[in-house]
């Protein structure tokens, strides 16, 4: 890099060593103090996490740091630079760096958490119950009359993937449907003994 006053050229040193994995700047243009050059990939190990690709939403503003714990490993650990990776056959995982001073070998088997949002006193529903599952979604309400349940669109918040916050659009108390038009609810099976070694299997009733 060239400084122009006093005139001189300026070596960029990496904090570690790595990748330069890209360039925010092109030759000759002009940059002030604190502007952002490049990225750079650290020459260190990495976690790896496959996720399914409906889950790509939820990782929108996925944080910068995971914590990640190692099978038969050390204590859980924080794993910094988190980055959402999309190929173009359509998988999708989730990449961040080990810190240096964490003995880790290459294969290891390991589960990386994400904080991706809290929320205290929170009105929470089934994520069956609600027609889509980030930013806005549509409801169905019960008025328990007998009539037609009303259609109503609703704001989401976090999820879990259980249970979806809804910020706008309903109120503790109000009555919904359990599953969305169109949702096959699971059917649980009872088994029991009718007689010694003999067992029967019952499907029970979905509502």
């Amino acid at each position: 890099m060239r400084q122009d006053d006093p005139r001189k050229d300026i070596d960029v040193l990496a904090p570690e060593a790595g990748d330069v994995s890209e360039l925010a700047i092109v030759k000759g243009q002009t940059t002030t103090v604190g502007t952002e050059t490049y990225k750079l990939t650290p020459a260190r190990y990495h976690l790896l996490a496959t996720v399914d690709p409906v889950q790509l939403y939820r990782l929108v503003n996925a944080p910068t740091e995971a914590t990640v714990t190692i099978t038969g490993g050390p204590a859980p650990f924080a794993c910094t630079g988190v980055g959402v990776q999309v190929t173009a056959e359509g998988t999708a995982s989730v990449r961040c760096a080990v810190p240096a001073d964490q003995t880790v070998f290459a294969g290891l088997p390991a589960k990386m958490d994400l904080a991706l949002g809290q929320v205290d006193d929170a009105l929470v529903i089934p994520v069956t119950a609600v027609q889509g599952g980030a930013g806005s979604g549509k409801v169905w309400v019960d008025a328990g009359d007998g009539s037609d349940p009303e259609e109503r669109s609703v704001t989401l918040g976090v999820n879990d993937g259980v249970m979806v916050e809804v910020t706008e659009g309903l109120a503790e108390g109000d009555s919904i449907r359990q599953f969305v038009p169109g949702f096959v609810a699971p059917v649980e099976e009872f088994c029991y003994e009718v007689s010694p070694g003999v067992e029967q299997c019952d499907s029970g009733m979905s509502w």
